[in-house]
């Protein structure tokens, strides 16, 4: 899955494939796929207080976020998130958050149809 999305007013192409569990492991030494359900639960519970997000989470979606641009770019310079988030307003990425969410749920959506069930062979 790959989309660009304009942030603080220029297009930035966001790649998420199945390397980004392995680059974001490499990366970060955490695990994506929990780290993203700990940020999942956290913005739900968030949407129904109505409040922000805990700001220890906000680090999850700028390393994904980062992971999935490096992925997408193959002249990416930023050798860190830090870098790479000095080149966007304060709260711009987070106004993405959406947008890099769907990203990646689109990119783990089951893309199988499920078997029809068969009967066992009788033996005859």
């Amino acid at each position: 899955m790959e989309r660009v999305i304009e942030i603080d007013g220029r297009p930035v192409k966001f790649r998420a494939t199945a390397a980004i569990p392995r680059m974001y492991r490499m990366q970060f030494g955490r695990d994506v796929l929990l780290d993203m359900r700990l940020l999942q639960t956290a913005m739900e519970a968030a949407q129904k207080k109505k409040a922000a997000l805990p700001p220890q989470l906000l680090g999850i979606l700028e390393n994904l976020a980062y992971c999935m641009a490096k992925h997408a770019d193959p002249s990416f310079q930023a050798e860190t998130v830090e870098a790479w988030l000095e080149g966007f307003g304060p709260m711009a990425i987070y106004e993405a958050m959406p947008q890099l969410m769907d990203i990646w749920r689109a990119n783990n959506a089951t893309s199988v149809a499920s078997k029809k069930k068969q009967d066992p062979p009788t033996g005859k």
